[in-house]
C-alpha cells in the first residue's frame, strides 16, 4: 500500500473521529430551563356597591351595575307520622238480671241505664217487663227479667266483670236491683297513628333545606358567564316560600304525612371584570403614584355588608399580583455552555426569576449544551394564590 494511500485512511479515520466529537460536543446534549417568575402581590381591601338601578360602571365611586336574578323549584316529599294514640273500638255486650221487689210489674223502656259501682253505664238493647214480687209459701219472691245489655261507651272501659253492675238509674232506681251473673264482653282498643307536631316540623325543615339548595344552585347554573352572583341573605326573606301545602291538619288520623312546596330564591349578579376595575382603581389609589403593572386580580373573599332590595354593599379582599418579565435569550445565554453547577447559579441570579429547575438529556450530562438552541426555556405560572 502506497504512502499516499495510507495519509488518505488515517486523514478520514480522524475527520470521522472529528465529527463524532463535534456531534457529542454541541449537538447531542439538550437542556430545558423551567422558570418561575417573581410576582408581586398587592393586598386590596375595598367597599363596592352593586346597584341593579346603576346604568353603568362608576369606578370613582365604586358602583357596579348589577341585574337581580330569581330561580323557582318546586317538590313534594312524604313521611310516615310518628304520633300514636290508643282509640277504643269495640263495645261491651252482655245481660244484665233487674229483680222487682215491688207488688207491681214495671216496665223499663230501651235505653233504661244501669251502673257499676265505679259508675260505668250501660242500656238496655230493648223495652221489657220486670214481673211483681210474689208471695209463694208464705214468703216473697222477687220478680226477675234478663235484659241484653250494650256499654255506653266503646273500649275496654265496659269489660265488667262478674256482679259489677249493681243500680238501676232513674225513676225506678229505688225499688229494682241489677246485676249481672257473667262479665260483660268485646270491648276493645285500637293504636292509631296521628300526625303530631313534630311530623310538620320535621318535614318542613326537610323540604325547605332540599328546595332551597335546588333553587340557589339552579341560580348559579344559570348566572351568565364571567359574571359573580351574591345570593341574597336569609335576612332579607331569601329564599321565599310561594306554596307550602300539608296533606293532614295536626293531630288528625294519618298514617304518612305528605307536603308540597314551591320557593324562589333571588341573587344580584354582575360583570366580574367591572368589579376587578374598580379593584384597580382602589389599589392606584393607594398606590400614590407607584406604577405596577397588573397580570391578574384575584378575589379572596367576600362581606355583605348592606343589602336592600338587590342593592348590596360588599367588603371585597383581593390580591392584585404583577409578574415579572422573564427574557429567554436571557435564560439561554446565563447557562449556555457552562457547568451545570455554575449555570443553577447564573439562572438563578437573573433578574426577575423566583425558582429555576434544569433536566438533561442524557441526565448525566455534567454542562449545559455549547449550542443555545439546544436550550429549551419554559415559563411557568407563579405559585397560586391562596386565600388568608
Amino acid at each position: 500500500m502506497s504512502r499516499l494511500s495510507v495519509a488518505t485512511i488515517v486523514i478520514g479515520l480522524l475527520a470521522a473521529l472529528i465529527v463524532v466529537f463535534a456531534f457529542q460536543y454541541f449537538v447531542v446534549p439538550t437542556s430545558t430551563i423551567a422558570v418561575i417568575p417573581q410576582a408581586k402581590r398587592l393586598p386590596i381591601d375595598a367597599t363596592v356597591r352593586i346597584d341593579p338601578d346603576a346604568g353603568s360602571l362608576d369606578v370613582a365611586r365604586g358602583v357596579v351595575p348589577g341585574t337581580v336574578m330569581d330561580a323557582t323549584v318546586q317538590d313534594s316529599l312524604t313521611k310516615p307520622t310518628t304520633g300514636r294514640q290508643r282509640e277504643a273500638q269495640g263495645v261491651a255486650r252482655g245481660f244484665v238480671t233487674i229483680r222487682n221487689r215491688t207488688r207491681q210489674a214495671v216496665v223499663l223502656p230501651a235505653g233504661t241505664r244501669v251502673l257499676t259501682a265505679d259508675g260505668t253505664g250501660f242500656l238496655t238493647d230493648a223495652e221489657f217487663l220486670v214481673p211483681p214480687t210474689l208471695q209463694v209459701g208464705g214468703r216473697d219472691v222477687p220478680g226477675e227479667a234478663i235484659a241484653a245489655v250494650t256499654a255506653e261507651v266503646p273500649g275496654l272501659s265496659g269489660n265488667a266483670p262478674a256482679l259489677a253492675i249493681t243500680t238501676v238509674a232513674g225513676p225506678f232506681g229505688g225499688a229494682l236491683e241489677a246485676f249481672n251473673p257473667q262479665p260483660l264482653q268485646g270491648g276493645s282498643e285500637r293504636e292509631v297513628a296521628l300526625v303530631s307536631q313534630r311530623d310538620f316540623t320535621e318535614l318542613d325543615a326537610l323540604l325547605t333545606e332540599r328546595l332551597q339548595s335546588a333553587a340557589i344552585e339552579r341560580l348559579r347554573r344559570d348566572r351568565p358567564e364571567n359574571q359573580t352572583l351574591i345570593v341574597w341573605s336569609p335576612a332579607s326573606g331569601n329564599p321565599q316560600v310561594l306554596r307550602r301545602e300539608f296533606s293532614a291538619r295536626p293531630d288528625e288520623h294519618a298514617s304518612e304525612l305528605s307536603l308540597a312546596m314551591e320557593i324562589r330564591a333571588l341573587g344580584t349578579s354582575f360583570a366580574t371584570e367591572d368589579l376587578e376595575a374598580v379593584l384597580l382603581q382602589r389599589l392606584r389609589d393607594s398606590l400614590e403614584g407607584q406604577a405596577f403593572e397588573i397580570d391578574e386580580v384575584r378575589v379572596l373573599d367576600t362581606e355583605v355588608l348592606g343589602e336592600r332590595q338587590g342593592v348590596l354593599d360588599l367588603r371585597v379582599q383581593a390580591i392584585a399580583e404583577a409578574v415579572d418579565s422573564i427574557d429567554h435569550s436571557s435564560v439561554r445565554g446565563a447557562a449556555t455552555g457552562r457547568s451545570l453547577g455554575e449555570g443553577l447559579q447564573a439562572l438563578r441570579a437573573l433578574p426577575g426569576v423566583d425558582e429555576v429547575t434544569v433536566t438533561h438529556d442524557p441526565p448525566d450530562t455534567a454542562n449545559f449544551p455549547r449550542i443555545g438552541f439546544r436550550i429549551d426555556v419554559k415559563v411557568e405560572a407563579p405559585r397560586p394564590i391562596e386565600a388568608p
